[in-house]
């Protein structure tokens, strides 16, 4: 039977040290940890609730497959270790009615009314809960290490993340991106969060106003005063849906820090294989407290995608104001065709780079490290990682190009030991075999197990099929400007090489559709407020409303 850990009802905007405390004391994800299972918590409304209890082979019994399995009120994900066996994470499935927020006139009063400063603070005690040397993140990194499928080889991509992690919270850095994307003329965007703010321009007076005026004019008396009246403007918070993809684990950070931000009541759906993340973030905002409005007004919650008892309560017109979806064309797809919730998507793009005929006449190393840089992030899962190449040079420069790249992708694999995925091999030997059957290989590895690879094509290839696994494409082109009949607004990122060629060719690449136009090496370069797929996403995720 699940255990659920209850708070008080009291919402106020400070964290209880004691409540945090307290709660630190008991709730510890080790304590979760049984022989080949791990019990994983999802956060509802404020409230973790963990999954049932489950033995290895209750779970072995169920799990009949390597794909995640609805049992009852909870999920089990196996995952394979070496040598034989399955070890089983396990997480409590999402109970939509628990998810959505009716009360409007609650949320007026309470979130929306919850000081931009109050929400500045709330970061600062996140992102110390955050940091690396932490107890929390210890004790969650000591549950995750004591799943013997996870290889030692991916400590270096584990602590570059962790790193990571709470520089994404910085207050600073939040009340710069609240600034750059909703600041508005005579306000800060800030101050349209916290409350009515007069609109400092000029304004013309309606058709209708002005006929009123005629029309019920009399001597000596001032117009209607509703005409002359000053308008507010406020970016009213909004109750937010957000259905994640597992392809970079950041992503449900990403937008749980947009919820956060614009003091938005928010579902965060997690990937139930990327639970490193998710499961930190829960615990995290729930040792903040869960009387504070941001913690008591966030879930973060696991479901099949798609399932229709879930969503189609979820994506009903009256649950939310905003969905927000990653995921594929498909995924997108069926998610705009069962809402009319305004939604806003992130869908899978691409990135490519452009390698100009000067890279031969300078130090070809330093261009191949720039541009396995551009092609390995999230080892090529991320939309901005670069997965073709189209190099200006003769044949014999071309193939120079992909000796020397092959060589740096060896040095990654030294340096982050990888193992493709059965799927990712078999994707490879079926290209091999078929669409690159009449390309040249440069392989790292021996065939089957085969590392990483760089294939030089003299034939156009569709993205769609590649395995995002340390695999690059590297197309020849006698002018450079001809590798833009294959940019629209598919591709996220594109890094040229070298820089004169990065400003010759940055204003085109803009028009084709393409959000991040960066010198080689520099794609994966952010920033507070920094656009995403052109847009501005904390501006999408409030309603402007004038009184």
């Amino acid at each position: 039977m699940r255990r659920r850990q209850r708070g008080g009802d009291g919402l106020t905007g400070r964290t209880s040290r004691r409540e945090a405390a307290g709660t630190l004391a008991l709730e510890r994800l080790t304590d979760r940890v049984e022989p080949g299972v791990l019990r994983l918590p999802a956060l509802v409304r404020g409230e973790l609730v963990w999954p049932s209890r489950f033995s290895a082979d209750q779970l072995d019994r169920i799990a009949l497959g390597p794909d995640p399995v609805r049992h009852g009120d909870d999920y089990v994900v196996p995952s394979f270790v070496p040598g034989g066996g399955r070890r089983f994470a396990v997480l409590p499935y999402a109970d939509a009615a628990r998810l959505v927020e009716h009360d409007r006139m609650h949320l007026a009063r309470c979130l929306h009314e919850l000081p931009f400063n109050a929400v500045l603070d709330y970061f600062v005690e996140l992102r110390e809960l955050l940091r690396e040397d932490g107890e929390l993140i210890q004790d969650v990194l000591a549950a995750y290490r004591a799943d013997s499928a996870v290889a030692a080889a991916r400590d270096i991509l584990l602590e570059a993340l962790l790193e990571m992690l709470p520089g994404l919270f910085d207050p600073a850095e939040i009340e710069a991106a609240v600034a750059a994307e909703l600041d508005q003329p005579g306000g800060r965007g800030r101050d349209h969060l916290d409350g009515w703010v007069r609109v400092g321009i000029r304004q013309e007076e309606g058709a209708n106003i002005r006929i009123a005026d005629a029309v019920f004019a009399e001597p000596g008396a001032p117009g209607p005063a509703y005409a002359r009246r000053p308008t507010l403007l406020r970016a009213i918070p909004t109750r937010q849906l957000h259905i994640t993809a597992g392809n970079a684990p950041i992503i449900p950070a990403l937008s749980l820090l947009r919820a956060l931000a614009t003091k938005g009541a928010a579902v965060v759906k997690c990937p139930v294989r990327s639970w490193l993340v998710p499961t930190i973030l829960a615990m995290a905002l729930h040792r903040l407290g869960r009387g504070h409005p941001l913690t008591h007004h966030t879930s973060i919650a696991y479901w099949r995608g798609g399932d229709r008892a879930v969503e189609d309560l979820l994506l009903d017109a009256k649950a939310f104001d905003r969905v927000v979806v990653w995921g594929s064309t498909d995924a997108i797809a069926s998610i705009r065709a069962r809402t009319t919730i305004p939604t806003i998507t992130f869908e899978p793009r691409v990135g490519m780079s452009l390698i100009g005929r000067e890279a031969f006449d300078t130090d070809l190393r330093e261009v191949v490290i720039r541009a396995t840089a551009d092609s390995l992030v999230e080892n090529q899962a991320a939309c901005t990682a670069s997965l073709v190449h189209y190099v200006e040079a003769d044949e014999s420069q071309a193939l120079r190009y992909c000796q020397a790249l092959q060589a740096a992708l060896a040095r990654w694999d030294a340096g982050l030991p990888q193992r493709p995925s059965p799927q990712a091999m078999a994707l490879l030997r079926r290209l091999r075999r078929e669409a690159l059957v009449g390309a040249r290989w440069f392989v790292n590895g021996r065939w089957p197990e085969v590392t990483s690879a760089v294939v030089y094509t003299p034939h156009p290839f569709d993205l769609s099929t590649h395995p995002m696994s340390r695999c690059v494409i590297v197309r020849r082109m006698d002018d450079l400007t001809a590798a833009l009949r294959y940019v629209d607004r598919g591709v996220a990122a594109v890094g040229v090489w070298p820089l004169d060629r990065w400003v010759e060719l940055r204003g085109v690449l803009a028009a084709c559709g393409v959000t991040t136009v960066a010198p080689l090496g520099e794609s994966e370069r952010r920033w507070s407020g920094m656009p995403h797929d052109g847009m501005r996403p904390l501006s999408q995720l409030i309603n402007w409303t004038v009184a």
